[in-house]
């Protein structure tokens, strides 16, 4: 093998093999022990879900409200469970059917049953929800199937990333709060593994990655200082959300810091646009880069800048549309009621949905320039030579070119 490649191949195998290291360090530093025993139990009561399903609808009485159009009532139920301890016991269900809690079932239906024991030995069963397991994994299965068609081995990698990603949130930063870690520590830790590793991924290890994960970094850092000191100044915290009742609870349960998780999840949030507009802009500039070899840094820059530009055009509209969806109930009953300006502006949920939506976006067009900078100088460092294809069109483009230039050659002779 040519000493030329055997170095760079043997680092990239030790980088590869740190990041899986520090992955399996942070996977057992997370759950060597159970950070959640205890938690779901109330007082001597066990709880748990199961699959189940319909065997005989004994009766029903059931009338349609006018108003939601659901058909309200009481079913009385034979059901069968399919799965725990109980599997193939059957019971006689209750299903009251309001417009908070409509879950109409039928003969042959599957749902999800709520099985408590209360300690007597006794096992109580009522109906929690439709099954909706297959219809989850259907999606998750066209979406993977529409990433590997369209993407190719760039989307399996994009695949491998997500699951990745997955793991790292699920499987170590939710267990490391609950051991009582500073959620803004675990989420830049986290989000800093999440940036390399994708980015590795997509891009390989290449001057292009390095230029989008410094700019992703970067864009990390402006989300956090955003989020923490808007935070302060606005007095919002975890305990503002609308699960502030259960977070209470949850905070004397376990060691879990409740309220900085809400900032950890801004900082998470705005990482997956961050990590978007980064690989975008590093992509393009490494074609422009490609395409013209011998463009300046300052050149370089200068487009980097211009192509950022577009990007931070183009986010305002998506930032109004991202917070107006996803608040979209709780702005029709502020419409519906009438809700005076000053109330609506400095309710606790506006502000955290203002905060997590501007932080993301501030995190953006500050890390545009820092980009811009990272890769002008990342991308110059190892100038490529020009592809062969490149090359051969270069060559016909002259060709071509030729007779115009003997042409425009004989008019300066003679005109001299």
């Amino acid at each position: 093998m040519d000493k030329r490649l055997k170095k760079p191949i043997l680092w990239r195998i030790f980088f590869s093999a740190a990041l899986a290291g520090v992955l399996i360090i942070f996977l057992f530093i997370a759950n060597w022990k159970n950070t959640n025993a205890g938690l779901s139990q109330s007082g001597t009561q066990s709880v748990t879900y199961e699959h189940a399903t319909v065997l005989q609808v004994l009766s029903q009485s059931l009338k349609e409200d006018k108003h939601t159009g659901f058909r309200n009532g009481v079913q009385s139920l034979q059901v069968r469970l399919d799965s725990g301890s109980l599997q193939t016991e059957v019971f006689t269900v209750t299903n009251y059917l309001t417009n908070y809690g409509n879950i109409l079932l039928s003969k042959g239906q599957s749902f999800i049953a709520r099985v408590t024991e209360p300690g007597n030995g006794k096992h109580e069963v009522s109906i929690y929800s439709y099954y909706r397991a297959p219809y989850i994994y259907f999606l998750v299965f066209l979406f993977f199937a529409a990433l590997w068609a369209v993407g190719g081995k760039r989307g399996l990698r994009s695949a491998a990333g997500l699951l990745l990603s997955f793991v790292c949130i699920v499987f170590i930063y939710l267990p490391l709060i609950l051991q009582g870690w500073q959620p803004m520590l675990v989420a830049i830790l986290i989000s800093v593994y999440i940036t390399v590793t994708n980015l590795l991924l997509l891009a390989g290890f290449s001057q292009k990655a390095l230029a989008a994960i410094c700019g992703t970094l970067a864009g990390v850092g402006a989300a956090a200082v955003v989020a923490l000191a808007s935070g302060a100044l606005a007095h919002v915290n975890g305990f503002n959300t609308s699960e502030a009742e259960t977070m209470v609870q949850l905070a004397g349960l376990s060691k879990a810091n409740i309220g900085g998780v809400l900032f950890g999840g801004i900082i998470i949030a705005a990482l997956g646009a961050v990590i978007d507009v980064a690989m975008s802009m590093a992509s393009a500039m490494n074609e422009l880069r490609e395409t013209n070899p011998s463009i300046s840094a300052s050149g370089l820059f200068r487009s980097g800048m211009n192509i950022g530009r577009d990007m931070v055009g183009s986010m305002a509209n998506t930032l109004i549309l991202a917070f107006a969806g996803s608040s979209m109930m709780e702005l029709l009953l502020i419409y519906s009621n009438g809700v005076p300006y000053n109330e609506m502006l400095n309710a606790p949920w506006v502000a955290i949905e203002l905060i997590e939506s501007l932080s993301g976006s501030i995190a953006i067009i500050c890390m545009i320039p820092l980009m811009a900078f990272a890769a002008s100088r990342l991308l110059l460092l190892h100038v490529p030579e020009t592809p062969p294809e490149r090359r051969q069109e270069g060559a016909l483009s002259a060709e071509n070119n030729a007779p115009a230039l003997k042409k425009h050659a004989g008019l300066s002779h003679r005109s001299t």
